[in-house]
């Protein structure tokens, strides 16, 4: 998962995960801007045989928000293997989220 990544070193992260193979989900408050970001991918070369990008609704200004983008992501998969983030408080989020979930 890479939080609000769809420019900078941030894009430049999802890109080369992408092109490694792994399904990449881009957390971020703009979908215009995220979709906008995984169709330049797409126009650089990311395509079958490669990773996936999947824009994931986060907006980090309401712990609300990010409690339910880690349930949707949850629902979606088994589990997160990297977290890539410039926001420290996503980070401990994260960290902390399997607890927040079960209560």
């Amino acid at each position: 998962m890479s939080s609000d990544h769809s420019t900078g070193i941030g894009y430049a992260t999802v890109k080369h995960l992408a092109r490694k193979g792994a399904k990449v989900y881009m957390a971020a408050r703009n979908k215009a801007r995220a979709e906008a970001a995984i169709a330049k991918l797409q126009r650089e070369g990311l395509g079958p045989g490669n990773g996936e990008v999947v824009w994931l609704e986060l907006d980090l200004c309401d712990p609300r928000n990010s409690k339910k983008a880690a349930r949707e992501f949850m629902n979606k998969e088994d589990r997160l293997d990297v977290l890539s983030t410039f926001s420290f408080f996503f980070f401990f989020f994260v960290l902390e989220c399997r607890g927040i979930c079960e209560r």
